[in-house]
C-alpha cells in the first residue's frame, strides 16, 4: 500500500508542475 501511495503522490506533484510551467509560459 506505501508503495502505490508514493506512486500517487509523484504522480500528483509531477501534474502539479505540469500545470505550474504551462501556466509560467
Amino acid at each position: 500500500m506505501e508503495s502505490e501511495m508514493k506512486t500517487v503522490v509523484i504522480t500528483g506533484s509531477t501534474r502539479g508542475i505540469g500545470l505550474g510551467l504551462a501556466r509560467e509560459f
